[in-house]
């Protein structure tokens, strides 16, 4: 059984990896774009509120999209990269069979 300082380690790091440190920040970004849509309660009336909502919106939906552009999808990317890695090293016993 794996010791509770290297399950403890493991966890910090995926804790405090880009993964979840972006996954944070769109969870932010998520939060402001349904407040943003809460503003926008009347269409048919433009007034200040309902144009502050959906400036709000618009700015948590395009913050939203570059997490997951530029934060998520590659550091999960490069995560699975990593993995895919040490699972062939370790299948083929090692770095000197493959040179």
């Amino acid at each position: 059984a794996p010791s509770p300082k290297c399950i403890t380690a493991e966890a910090m790091e995926v804790l405090c990896g880009p993964l979840s440190l972006g996954l944070l920040a769109a969870l932010a970004f998520a939060s402001l774009a349904a407040i943003g849509d809460l503003l926008q309660s009347d269409w048919a009336i433009w007034g200040l509120r309902e144009r502050f909502g959906f400036v709000i919106s618009i700015v948590g939906i395009m913050g939203m999209s570059t997490m997951y552009c530029f934060v998520i999808v590659p550091a999960l990317s490069l995560r699975m990269w990593r993995i895919r890695q040490q699972l062939m090293l370790q299948h083929s016993g090692g770095i000197n069979h493959l040179l």
